[in-house]
């Protein structure tokens, strides 16, 4: 009756395996519990990687689980933290030391912590479908991001700091009521730029094509 009611609910079942091996509390099954199953440390350390991997070989036997359903419980994560209605960035993202990409998106995010601008592996960040109206300076320390995806929010403007991302290659500001970007802007490696839905014209957009003929600028 508990694993049906779990299979019918919106909550997520954390599977720690190596937690429950050490406290010798029997092996994880995962049989009528739904999908929304992702794998946790349960603060033994912070490498979801291993963890992932005690999952499937603890699961051979004892659970229904293959090496995909271990990577999609792996990366179920991104499901329980986007769509949350989280109104900040939880303080535990500024400890998963590996963590490359992280998917935040339709949330009621106000502001980007300084934690989070400090993590020093994120190469992807999608932040889209909040309620973001300032990128805080240290965002433009994030030397290693690669792709920042923050449509759908309330940004009017774009510091000219946003240079500094020397290896970002993705850049979506669509849906977001920007009127003028940095001159910056146009020195940036950019691969792709998204301007739909802004308050920016089309002869203005057109300007900054030609200025950025190697990045494909949508608008």
């Amino acid at each position: 009756a508990e694993r049906f009611l779990i299979d019918k609910s919106p909550a997520f079942v954390v599977q720690n395996p190596e937690s429950n091996l050490n406290n010798a509390v029997g092996y994880f099954n995962s049989v009528g519990l739904g999908d929304n199953i992702m794998i946790g440390t349960d603060g033994m350390h912070s490498d979801m990687i291993r963890s992932s991997q005690a999952a499937y070989l603890v699961g051979q036997g004892k659970d229904s689980i293959d090496f995909l359903t271990s990577y999609y419980r792996f990366r179920k994560v991104h499901n329980y933290i986007s769509g949350n209605q989280f109104q900040q960035v939880p303080n535990v993202i500024e400890h998963l030391e590996k963590l490359r990409k992280l998917n935040m998106k339709s949330n009621q995010l106000t502001s980007i912590p300084v934690f989070l601008c400090k993590h020093s592996s994120i190469v992807e960040l999608n932040l889209a479908d909040n309620e973001i109206s300032v990128l805080p300076d240290e965002l433009y320390q994030m030397h290693q991001l690669e792709a920042l995806i923050i449509k759908n929010n309330k940004l009017t403007a774009i510091d000219e700091k946003i240079a500094q991302l020397k290896e970002l290659r993705v850049l979506n500001l669509a849906n977001n009521p920007i009127e003028q970007l940095p001159s910056t802007i146009s020195n940036m490696p950019l691969s792709s730029l998204d301007l739909q839905n802004t308050k920016l014209s089309r002869n203005y957009c057109d300007s900054i094509q030609k200025l950025m003929p190697n990045t494909k600028v949508y608008y």
